[in-house]
């Protein structure tokens, strides 16, 4: 899968930088208890589906571990259901990839929660809220995106405020 000059087509990542973020991403995924057997071939495959969805490059997915752990679940989800990594296969099942995305965004931003990335977190609650608008979503799959979107931003919102408490109590 991987071009003859080491780089995955139109990026400037190589194959080893790809196989690195694959590491370091199993590697979060095992110490929350997730354990992922995508293949580097997999996930470079995955990142050259069509979608009509706007998405980070290559190399920014490549370069954010959680952007990594989002496409790995997700990958797994799509496989667990029988449908192959093909060119189209977001385009030709948009219903069991959004819930494939959603289980892979539970894992994203409960990694980043655990992890501290906050500011990662704040960045994707806001894509959370587009994703609810998506009008391929049944009504019942839109309601567990809604629930998802509502709970991160409670707990970021809880987050905030404890703290700002904190700060103030020990200023």
């Amino acid at each position: 899968m991987f071009p003859a000059n080491d780089a995955s087509e139109g990026s400037m990542v190589t194959k080893a930088a790809v196989f690195a973020a694959l590491r370091q991403a199993r590697e979060l995924l095992r110490g929350h208890g997730y354990t992922c057997r995508v293949t580097a071939d997999e996930l470079v495959r995955w990142l050259h589906t069509d979608t009509p969805y706007p998405n980070p490059t290559f190399d920014d997915i490549v370069g954010n571990p959680l952007f990594v752990i989002h496409e790995l679940v997700e990958i797994e989800a799509v496989k667990r259901t029988g449908l192959k990594l093909t060119k189209d296969v977001i385009l030709k099942n948009p219903l069991p990839i959004a819930a494939a995305h959603l289980k892979a965004a539970e894992v994203e931003f409960s990694v980043a929660y655990e992890t501290g990335a906050y500011d990662h977190l704040k960045r994707m609650v806001e894509h959370a809220k587009a994703w609810c608008k998506d009008p391929v979503l049944t009504p019942a799959l839109r309601k567990r995106h809604e629930t998802f979107r509502d709970k991160w931003v409670q707990l970021l919102f809880q987050s905030a405020y404890d703290d700002m408490v904190a700060d103030w109590m020990f200023e």
